[in-house]
């Protein structure tokens, strides 16, 4: 099991970071005719914290070791999960300009912080046992 979770995770990093680089590209290069140029700017936010969250997903299952595996497990659900509510509801939003949507984004943004807090507190933990 030790090593089935880290690679799921590792696919989930990968994954959200083939579908940012994909978004950008359709953002730079047909957005436009799909979606006002006003708009153009939230999509580009959406990738760039996709894109950035992705990365760090892949940095949290590379530094493992170093975070108690039950914060590292909490943390990535909670970055992961963040990052589709945050990124997706904007990518809809600019899609279909239902206002509704960007209700979900907060709570994409919310869940982020706290995977980085829980990633930060599994780290100090894991630090103190190692001390001791």
């Amino acid at each position: 099991m030790q090593q089935k979770v880290p690679s799921y995770q590792l696919a989930c990093g990968a994954v959200l970071l083939a579908i940012a680089v994909t978004a950008g590209a359709f953002g730079s290069h047909v957005l436009d005719s799909f979606a006002p140029r006003t708009l153009l700017p939230i999509w580009h936010t959406a990738v760039l914290y996709q894109l950035i969250h992705g990365a760090g997903i892949l940095g949290i299952v590379a530094g493992r070791q170093y975070i108690i595996q039950r914060w590292q497990n909490l943390g990535f659900s909670a970055l992961f999960i963040g990052s589709v509510f945050f990124s997706g509801s904007l990518y809809l939003f600019v899609f279909t300009q239902q206002g509704w949507l960007t209700m979900l984004t907060p709570v994409g943004g919310i869940l982020m912080v706290l995977g980085w807090i829980i990633i930060a507190v599994g780290a100090i933990q894991k630090g103190r046992q190692s001390n001791t």
